[in-house]
């Protein structure tokens, strides 16, 4: 009997909520099908369930569940990417007898197990480094860290034991200031301190001077588990998965002599490609102990579920439905008698819309091409690229046909019941103060300090690991320049950067179709940019390029022909008021004609229409981007503006240039935990009114007067002082160039469309959301949803549902001014000699864009490069497959050649290649 389904969309994808459940199904059937049986399985599990729940929490009734296999995760051309394999687990069951004899009895499966080179399922967060005890959590940063470690403390009780020491209630129980005391003396406790607390004679009483501290701490560990599994019932709680036949057979000759040791069958998940395709499958892991997962079904102490990728997204339908057994022990804790079951039911099976010969290639290709060190002209340095992306698209339904990130991780070693080793957790998550230190000492920068070309650059005169890596408020360390490969982060759809001159598809677009270029008129490139207006840039790498038509300026990349489009856009809507833009892109602000565009490719989205879409439409996390505009600017840079005039105002003085301020000090700060309400609501109040006269460029000189006097009379730091009425002028002097000079006016200066035209400045994109863009404009003007997912099945093949293609947006594009571009495109392929061996071999025509995008203006300080992009599309005139590479430090796009037409030869190629071999 098929299940039946309703499907909503949203802006995460489909999700999918059952209206009859596999439960349910299976009971009605039993009700059909076996009459008499049926009434009887109905009375042991409908009629007397809260008997039989009971029972299953008396001293001797248990509930014995059985883990559902998770469906399988499998790629257009039917590789199995994700699967379960059945394994034997040992279990331990509190009863009277195992209970008292549980050390002696602990004793003996240790032993058993390292015989057999095997030890017990250990995810337990202290771990035991040497003769030292440590805290290792799975957090990419240190406020998850943290966050981890307070709610261990929670779980084992320390919280509460501080709380009824201190206030005599629970942790529960306290107010705000309380449970911030609390917090702050859990925070003291080291692991050794807390593992301590656990060992102690209130708590596991393990015997003292018996065990070695490794055994000693494997005991904790299944203590703790048994500590977990008792909030939902006595359980037997899982000791040691992945168990073979054999060792399973040893432990079964013995189980009369080890009290409440069992052997179970379990399923673990296996991904047979270990790290290719990891960044989208995801991995699983165990769940966490709270509320959401335990309203949602879930156990703590055995279940798994989806932690990322395709695994987290399609969590309702991999996961499988539990099946259990309610058992009568006798006081070995061992089963005499079955009272009730229910089957378990295996997940439903998820397609993708992946072509894994395509996968395979992008990734080597990915691997390869980062071997190889890049030359800057410039610089006359070698960089190592250290991590890259590869999105490749079908532009006629937004299917993604392959997606690359790397580095990344195996799904692998999170599935193990052991959890990371400490060597993975390490490569995974170990960003650590000492991890920053031993870099900063490999690259030879110990002790010396950082020298840009910037005098104003706040690096400037740093040590390159205090500078790099600044300490938090924490004391930890924090990546500040985004110096580290992150394997678990997925540089496809979460890296959000510059595009570079890939942009600049978009931007002739938006010229053409204004009119403020065509395709015959010229723009002189002299290998720099004056606007005529103060703005001058040079591009030495460019060089003199002569006189530029919109074919030449794609296929040479000239930034001054852009840059000058955008002038012109720019001048065009001077007065947006009394300039009607098109219909098609609606220019509502002077800056936002680059804007209004890319929103409608994709790239971005209106800040100020609250129906704007916000996503590719991917399934899986993602981030998205923006193009640089007026209210954007405004929200993204006032905070940083703000920053600054906190700092300046605590100095008392300021210099910048030929302008010297000397002004009545303030702080302003908010990052104190000693502050007053009433101190805290006028700094509060402080930045709401500051932040919102740099976003205006309203500065009100009365308001701001009244403000500081206010603070001054108020705030207990400046208890007595008085300022005199020439040192507020002063201090309105310096508000006033802070909030109009360096704040307002360099948000909507010229100078940032400008840079939008090119890729760059505030415009940033995730290498999903390009690749989406240049399928929208490849296609003709329809934006796909981007999707991974192709179909459902259930555990017998058949289709439960199937994706269609879904239009998120439709733009009529004009087709001769995609022509004209188009040819520059090509050109971009065939006019470079690189780019032309490499795609000549391939069987169909290729237009692309490569795109340089400066990282920071001083990157070379640090041993940081451009990154270097390349999209590509083809066939050029009805393209079916749109391929978008990035690779960090990476500089020049044209180093991506062998990535693009890998992906695309396995596209195009692949089946013929595979026929040739055979």
């Amino acid at each position: 009997m098929k299940n039946s389904y309703r499907i909503r969309n949203d802006n995460y994808g489909h999700k999918f909520r059952k209206s009859i459940t596999r439960y349910g199904a299976l009971k009605i059937s039993v009700i059909i099908i076996c009459g008499y049986i049926g009434f009887g399985l109905i009375n042991l599990q409908v009629r007397n369930h809260t008997y039989y729940s009971e029972s299953a929490k008396s001293g001797s009734h248990r509930l014995v569940e059985e883990q559902a296999p998770r469906g399988n995760i499998i790629s257009k051309d039917g590789e199995i990417l994700a699967y379960d394999k059945q394994m034997f687990a040992l279990t331990f069951t509190e009863a009277e007898e195992s209970t008292d004899k549980f050390y002696e009895t602990m004793e003996k499966v240790i032993k058993i197990l390292k015989e057999n080179n095997l030890d017990i399922d250990d995810d337990f967060p202290i771990k035991l480094n040497g003769d030292n005890y440590e805290f290792q959590f799975n957090a990419v940063d240190e406020e998850g860290r943290k966050l981890q470690e307070r709610q261990f403390k929670i779980d084992i009780s320390l919280m509460d034991s501080l709380s009824q020491k201190k206030y005599q209630k629970d942790y529960s129980k306290l107010n705000d200031k309380e449970t911030k005391k609390i917090i702050k003396e859990a925070e003291k406790y080291t692991a050794k301190d807390t593992y301590d607390f656990l060992t102690s004679k209130d708590m596991y009483d393990v015997p003292t001077g018996v065990y070695s501290k490794e055994d000693e701490r494997r005991m904790v560990v299944v203590k703790y588990a048994i500590k977990l599994q008792s909030y939902s019932g006595y359980k037997p709680v899982t000791i040691a998965s992945s168990l073979d036949r054999d060792v399973a057979f040893v432990f079964e000759q013995q189980l009369e002599s080890m009290p409440g040791i069992n052997i179970e069958t379990k399923p673990q998940r296996c991904y047979p490609f270990n790290k290719i395709g990891a960044a989208f499958i995801g991995y699983v892991s165990k769940v966490n102990d709270d509320e959401k997962n335990e309203e949602k079904g879930y156990d703590a102490s055995t279940d798994i579920k989806g932690s990322s990728g395709i695994e987290e997204a399609f969590e309702d339908r991999l996961r499988g439905s539990k099946g259990a057994t309610i058992v009568e022990v006798n006081r070995f804790g061992r089963p005499i008698s079955e009272l009730a079951k229910r089957e378990s039911y295996q997940g439903q099976n998820v397609h993708l819309t992946v072509d894994w010969k395509v996968q395979q290639a992008a990734e080597k290709a990915l691997e390869e091409n980062m071997k190889k060190p890049r030359y800057n002209t410039t610089t006359h340095k070698s960089t190592q690229p250290d991590r890259g992306a590869v999105v490749a698209l079908n532009a006629k339904t937004g299917e993604v046909i392959a997606m690359v990130s790397q580095p990344t991780f195996d799904p692998n070693d999170f599935a193990e019941v052991n959890g990371l080793s400490t060597e993975k957790y390490n490569e995974y998550y170990g960003f650590t103060n000492e991890f920053y230190e031993n870099f900063v000492k490999e690259k030879g920068w110990s002790g010396k300090t950082i020298v840009t070309s910037d005098p104003s650059n706040s690096l400037n005169g740093k040590t390159y690991l205090d500078g790099l890596f600044p300490m938090n408020e924490n004391g930890q360390r924090e990546d500040l320049k985004d110096m580290i490969a992150k394997p678990m982060v997925n540089y496809a759809t979460q890296s959000l950067i510059p595009p570079g001159s890939t942009f600049k598809t978009f931007t002739a677009y938006a010229g053409l179709n204004e009119g403020v270029i065509n395709e015959t008129n010229t723009i002189k490139d002299a290998g720099f940019y004056d606007d005529g207006d103060g703005f001058n840039r040079p591009f030495p790498e460019d060089g003199y390029l002569g006189n530029m038509n919109i074919t030449s300026a794609l296929a040479k990349s000239s930034n001054a022909y852009f840059m000058e489009t955008s002038k012109r856009l720019y001048t065009k809507y001077k007065d947006v008021e009394k300039t009607k833009s098109s219909d098609e892109f609606k220019i509502n602000y002077t800056e936002n004609g680059i804007a209004a565009y890319a929103w409608r490719f994709g790239i971005g989205a209106d800040p100020e229409d609250d129906n704007a879409i916000t996503s590719t439409g991917i399934e899986i996390s993602e981030n998205f981007g923006q193009v640089y505009n007026h209210y954007s600017a405004a929200e993204s840079q006032a905070p940083l503006i703000y920053i600054n005039i906190v700092n300046r105002l605590k100095e008392g003085k300021y210099t910048e240039g030929k302008y010297s301020y000397t002004y009545p000090y303030f702080n302003l700060s908010l990052q104190s935990d000693d502050l007053s309400e009433e101190v805290k609501k006028l700094r509060q109040e402080a930045r709401d009114v500051i932040l919102g006269q740099i976003k205006t460029g309203n500065f009100d000189e009365d308001v701001l007067i009244k403000l500081f006097k206010k603070i001054n009379a108020n705030d207990p730091l400046y208890k007595g002082r008085t300022i005199s009425n020439s040192e507020y002028t002063s201090l309105m002097d310096f508000m006033k160039g802070q909030i109009i000079s360096n704040g307002y006016t360099q948000i909507t200066a010229k100078f940032n469309s400008y840079n939008a035209a090119i890729g760059q400045g505030l415009t940033n994109v995730t290498p999903l959301e390009l690749a989406s863009a240049y399928a929208t404009y490849a296609n003709g003007g329809t934006r796909y949803k981007v999707h991974l997912l192709d179909k459902i099945t259930d555990a017998d093949g058949n289709v439960v549902f199937e994706q269609q293609p879904e239009i998120l947006d439709e733009v009529d594009l004009d087709k001769s001014i995609m022509k004209t571009i188009n040819e520059g495109l090509k050109q971009v392929i065939s006019g470079n000699a690189e780019l032309n061996s490499i795609f000549s071999n391939l069987g169909v025509t290729v237009a692309g864009k490569t795109g340089t995008a400066t990282f920071d203006n001083d990157q070379a300080s640090y041993d940081r490069e451009a990154y270097g992009w390349l999209a590509t599309f083809a066939p050029a005139d009805d393209p079916e497959i749109v391929v978008v590479s990035v690779v960090f430090n990476g500089h020049f796009g044209k180093e991506n050649g062998s990535i693009n037409y890998a992906v695309m030869d396995a596209y195009f190629n692949g089946n013929k290649n595979d026929g040739e071999g055979n």
